[in-house]
């Protein structure tokens, strides 16, 4: 299960580099009061792709500290 895993996290890191080589088109990003033009559509992608995986990060981390909180008692 874990080969699968790390295969799939592979063809997906594969994917999204193939994906910012042939998106380098340059778009405007507007956030609130904050905006840039320029910025090449790649790195929004991936912005948004750490923004969105964030919660999920979080969540590992508390759930291996309660894990090991556990195990302390």
């Amino acid at each position: 299960m874990r080969r699968l895993a790390q295969l799939l996290a592979f063809l997906a890191a594969l994917a999204l580099a193939l994906f910012c080589l042939q998106n380098t088109t340059p778009v405007g990003v507007r956030f609130l009061v904050w905006g840039r033009e320029g910025v090449p559509l790649c790195l929004v992608v991936l912005a948004a792709l750490g923004v969105g995986l964030m919660p999920w990060l979080l969540g590992r981390a508390w759930a291996g500290m309660r894990r090991l909180a556990g195990r302390r008692r």
